[in-house]
């Protein structure tokens, strides 16, 4: 007799049921627990701020830099966050500027390049391996981030000598001295003086509170454009009659523009006692502002000869006459190289003080090695601006950075 199988489960096929079974609860649990988990633990790190074509900046990336940005907190947290994106934007458009330009990076010179900076950043002696691992530690960076970083380096230093190549050897430059003091109001007696015929150099010597070029009568040596940066917000020096009330100063501004002279109206006519002694004169007003002394965006509008409508202030109505006027922007490439040889400057007022500008000389020169690498990095930085502008038109530069993005950042570097 054949002995029966009362085994329930036993087949072969009622067990494979059973494992399918437990592998699908397997998953879905996994993917209840998983799924989430990825959302909130790992997805915000993955996430790209920015975009530059096929390039991306993480979070991940963002918050490993600030790690080594100098602790900033308060209003300006953000703004100083939302810059170091942009810088690293700028470093998207280098990596793709260098591969437009088929610059490549071996391994070979990247492996160089970072035994460089490791013997200049690890003091004392050791191996190589050793005192890379610790600055790896130190930095709390894996070996693959901070060779992306180095790479980074390297593509700009290499995009910078190909543009430096290509510069022009020389350049038309002007031979320009200066004078540096505290005041418009020292500029311009010191400018009144040098009208009488004083000479340059001893007054340089004698005011300049440049103390290099001071000590050499004022000598401020051959520039081209795109090299200097100061920048000045512009002047106007102007003249005018304080009245009680409008009706007066309107009668005060017929007068004027029928030819007669501001000081002789001033003195006859004007409340204000300071200037009445001057002829009316409030000498040079800042067009970013000047404490004391009054102004207004159609004072600003006006050219030298006209005359400005009444301006009330706190005691009655100006009219304002403007008599020389400088312009806004940069003090080198706008207003130095529109001056003729031999000419000196109104004074120019700058965060370093107020110049008074001469020219010496103007001709085209060989460039130093030092101006050609400054201009190579107006030609790249102008040139980034550029390909931004383009890929921000055409959808190929993407931002996504909001006040939720940084909220997370921020949490993440406590």
């Amino acid at each position: 007799m054949k002995q029966q199988n009362t085994g329930k489960n036993s087949s072969p096929n009622g067990f494979h049921k059973i494992l399918v079974i437990v592998l699908f609860y397997a998953i879905a649990l996994g993917l209840i627990i998983g799924i989430p988990y990825y959302q909130k633990m790992v997805a915000p790190w993955r996430h790209p701020l920015v975009r530059v074509g096929n390039l991306a900046v993480t979070s991940r990336d963002l918050v490993q830099r600030l790690r080594f940005q100098p602790d900033e907190s308060g209003l300006n947290r953000l703004e100083g966050i939302t810059a170091l994106l942009q810088e690293m934007e700028k470093e998207l458009l280098i990596r793709q500027e260098a591969t437009e330009q088929k610059i490549q990076i071996t391994e070979q010179e990247l492996d160089q390049e970072i035994q460089n900076r490791v013997k200049a950043l690890s003091p004392g002696e050791g191996k190589f391996d050793e005192l890379y691992g610790a600055l790896l530690r130190k930095m709390r960076l894996k070996e693959k981030e901070y060779r992306s970083w180095v790479e980074k380096d390297l593509f700009r230093v290499k995009l910078l000598q190909a543009l430096y190549n290509k510069m022009q050897d020389e350049a038309e430059q002007i031979h320009l001295s200066i004078i540096v003091v505290g005041s418009s109001d020292k500029a311009e007696a010191i400018r009144e003086r040098l009208k009488r015929g004083e000479d340059f150099s001893r007054m340089a010597r004698e005011t300049s509170v440049d103390l290099e070029t001071a000590q050499k009568g004022g000598e401020f040596g051959w520039i081209p454009k795109e090299v200097d940066t100061l920048l000045t917000s512009g002047q106007i020096r102007v003249a005018g009659v304080l009245t009680k009330t409008q009706p007066d100063a309107e009668k005060i501004r017929s007068l004027v523009l029928a030819g007669q002279d501001m000081g002789r109206l001033a003195r006859d006519y004007s409340l204000d006692k300071v200037s009445v002694s001057k002829g009316g004169s409030l000498g040079w007003i800042s067009a970013e502002g000047q404490e004391g002394k009054f102004f207004g965006p159609e004072l600003f509008a006006l050219n030298p000869g006209e005359v400005s409508r009444p301006i009330q202030v706190q005691g009655g109505f100006w009219i304002l006459k403007v008599s020389e006027k400088t312009p806004a922007g940069k003090v080198i490439d706008e207003i130095a190289f529109q001056l003729s040889p031999g000419t000196v400057s109104p004074p120019i007022n700058t965060d370093r003080g107020f110049y008074l500008l001469k020219v010496l000389g103007r001709e085209t020169r060989p460039l130093s090695k030092e101006q050609k690498a400054q201009l190579t990095e107006k030609v790249l930085a102008q040139r980034l601006e550029a390909k931004a502008a383009k890929g921000r038109r055409e959808g190929r530069i993407k931002w996504d950075w909001g006040s939720e993005t940084y909220d997370w950042v921020v949490r993440q570097l406590k």
